[in-house]
């Protein structure tokens, strides 16, 4: 999921088994395209924090109070 995983995934046709096979090979021989998925991981990560959801939700609370 796109939304999810934002750039930190490989994303495949969960039914196309060369596809499955495709991404699971970049991920085994292209060292740099690993490394920078990882690091966008550990970006994306952050989205989910639960500090992050917080705030969100409290923005989303005050947005709603000043529409009343």
């Amino acid at each position: 999921m796109p939304e999810v995983a934002g750039d930190g995934a490989v994303f495949v046709d969960p039914y196309d088994i060369t596809s499955i096979r495709n991404g699971f090979q970049r991920l085994l021989t292209d060292d740099k395209f690993r490394n920078e998925l990882v690091a966008k991981g550990r970006q994306n990560r952050a989205r989910f924090s639960i500090e992050s959801v917080a705030a969100q939700y409290i923005a989303l609370y005050q947005s709603l109070q000043h529409h009343d």
